[in-house]
Protein backbone atom coordinates (compact mmCIF):
# COMPACT_ATOMS: atom_id res chain seq x y z
CA UNK A 1 0.00 0.00 0.00
CA UNK A 2 2.71 2.48 0.96
CA UNK A 3 4.79 1.47 -2.06
CA UNK A 4 1.88 2.24 -4.38
CA UNK A 5 1.41 5.66 -2.76
CA UNK A 6 5.10 6.45 -3.15
CA UNK A 7 5.06 5.22 -6.75
CA UNK A 8 2.06 7.45 -7.44
CA UNK A 9 3.82 10.48 -5.98
CA UNK A 10 6.93 9.80 -8.05
CA UNK A 11 4.87 9.29 -11.21
CA UNK A 12 2.99 12.55 -10.62
CA UNK A 13 6.24 14.44 -10.14
CA UNK A 14 7.85 12.97 -13.24
CA UNK A 15 4.80 13.66 -15.41
CA UNK A 16 4.68 17.27 -14.20
CA UNK A 17 8.28 18.13 -15.07
CA UNK A 18 8.53 20.56 -17.95
CA UNK A 19 11.83 20.11 -19.79
CA UNK A 20 13.80 23.06 -21.11
CA UNK A 21 17.17 23.82 -22.67
CA UNK A 22 19.39 26.81 -22.21
CA UNK A 23 22.81 27.77 -23.48
CA UNK A 24 25.68 27.00 -21.16
CA UNK A 25 29.36 27.79 -21.47
CA UNK A 26 30.08 24.53 -23.32
CA UNK A 27 26.83 24.24 -25.25
CA UNK A 28 23.19 23.49 -24.53
CA UNK A 29 22.22 22.46 -21.02
CA UNK A 30 19.03 20.52 -20.32
CA UNK A 31 16.92 20.97 -17.24
CA UNK A 32 13.43 20.57 -15.92
CA UNK A 33 11.05 22.59 -13.82
CA UNK A 34 7.96 21.72 -11.84
CA UNK A 35 5.13 23.86 -10.51
CA UNK A 36 5.92 24.91 -6.93
CA UNK A 37 2.36 24.34 -5.66
CA UNK A 38 2.41 20.77 -6.97
CA UNK A 39 5.82 20.19 -5.42
CA UNK A 40 4.51 21.38 -2.05
CA UNK A 41 1.44 19.10 -2.35
CA UNK A 42 3.69 16.13 -3.05
CA UNK A 43 5.94 17.08 -0.12
CA UNK A 44 2.94 17.02 2.21
CA UNK A 45 1.89 13.60 0.89
CA UNK A 46 5.39 12.24 1.52
CA UNK A 47 5.36 13.68 5.04
CA UNK A 48 2.00 11.98 5.69
CA UNK A 49 3.39 8.64 4.53
CA UNK A 50 6.46 9.08 6.74
CA UNK A 51 4.22 9.86 9.71
CA UNK A 52 2.12 6.73 9.05
CA UNK A 53 5.29 4.65 8.96
CA UNK A 54 6.41 6.10 12.28
CA UNK A 55 9.58 7.71 10.97
CA UNK A 56 11.00 10.43 13.18
CA UNK A 57 12.54 13.19 11.09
Amino acid sequence: MIRKKIAGIIATALKAIEPYKTEGIRGPVSGGKIDFKLLEELRVKVADIAEMAGIDY
